[in-house]
């Protein structure tokens, strides 16, 4: 009977079912057993991480079944230095895999030759608090800038790349559409190489993360100029000055590229309220909260305010602010949350 449906069927079939109940089915005959280790079954299969260990071999990713792996999450998982370089031997064989998340685990022992020659392989991976130490990090830009690369995202967050050299820090990273830098106390020269390579044309950064990163004393220029170049600028908690400020908003308001940006955590309370609304009205979106906004600033900001505007002003005083106007932004924060959610598969 099992024999008389296609595999087609049997696929569709398989789908509906979990990890383990697959794992189970395929063990009761073998013709079940060869129609499900069909490569396309497995290709967005997850790996149970708890099974993972510091010595595991991990050469159950070479089987037939997961050829067309597209993805791999090992974040949280107890890689150790030998399973970490037996990954990174085995990835490379992994054609179709694109997408690795190695987020929270140790690979501060592994070869930094290896990972360097893997992480261009890929499309998207991250390596956020991986305990990189310097030299790894450090080659794995070396070689971004240097050889062919496939990569789109890097996640490099609460790595220390406080020793990389400027120029092989602000190469590699603009050579990769996607970064997230944040927490990595980079120093005012790493920051002013970044940014004055991005005030530039040519470079294919376009989404940057560097919350967390004291750029208190960032050069203005390069910090403002590079800015305006991107897309979209996560600059949470940075501490930025009065001037860098001023200068941005400046910058944001004749730019041509940035729709979306973050400067929550970031005392705005000095920037003229014209600037700011003049350099705000031009974006998709913006996320002011918690950054001491007068009632003067929220009065020109949301009687100027587009309908395209997405605006976050949580952690905001409202006091002095017209009324009329705090009920309108209040009223369409509901209606955008409503539309999310009767627009999210399943919400009916």
């Amino acid at each position: 009977m099992v024999e008389d449906l296609l595999p087609e069927i049997w696929n569709k079939i398989f789908g509906y079912l979990n990890k383990t109940d697959l794992c189970n089915v395929l063990l009761t005959c073998r013709h079940l057993y060869y129609v499900g280790s069909d490569p396309l079954i497995w290709s967005s299969t997850s790996i149970c991480k708890e099974r993972i260990t510091p010595t595991s071999s991990l050469q159950f990713l070479l089987w037939p079944r997961f050829s067309r792996l597209s993805s791999l999450d090992l974040s949280e998982s107890e890689l150790g230095t030998q399973s970490a370089a037996n990954l990174l031997k085995i990835i490379p064989q992994l054609v179709n895999l694109k997408h690795v998340n190695l987020s929270h685990t140790n690979l501060s022992d592994v070869c930094p030759t290896v990972l360097c020659s893997v992480v261009p392989l890929l499309e998207t991976i991250s390596l956020q608090q991986t305990r990189l130490t310097t030299s790894q990090a450090e080659a794995v830009l070396v070689n971004l800038s240097t050889s062919s690369s496939h990569l789109v995202s890097l996640n490099l967050a609460r790595t220390d790349l406080s020793k990389v050299p400027p120029d092989i820090l602000s190469h590699g990273l603009t050579t990769v559409l996607r970064v997230n830098i944040a927490s990595t106390q980079l120093n005012p020269d790493q920051t002013k190489a970044l940014f004055d390579i991005l005030s530039t044309p040519g470079n294919i950064l376009k989404h940057l993360i560097v919350r967390d990163v004291d750029l208190s004393t960032a050069n203005l220029d390069s910090l403002s100029s590079g800015a305006a170049n991107l897309i979209t600028l996560n600059l949470q908690d940075t501490k930025l000055g009065m001037q860098q400020c001023r200068a941005l908003f400046t910058h944001i308001s004749n730019s041509t590229s940035l729709i979306s940006i973050n400067l929550s955590h970031v005392s705005l309370a000095e920037v003229p309220a014209d600037l700011l609304a003049r350099a705000i009205q031009r974006l998709d979106r913006a996320s002011l909260n918690w950054t001491k906004l007068t009632a003067h600033q929220l009065t020109k900001l949301l009687d100027t305010k587009s309908k395209k505007l997405e605006l976050q002003l949580e952690g905001i005083n409202w006091d002095g602010v017209p009324a009329q106007l705090v009920v309108k932004y209040k009223m369409r924060g509901c209606l955008s949350i409503f539309r999310r959610h009767i627009s999210s598969p399943g919400s009916l």
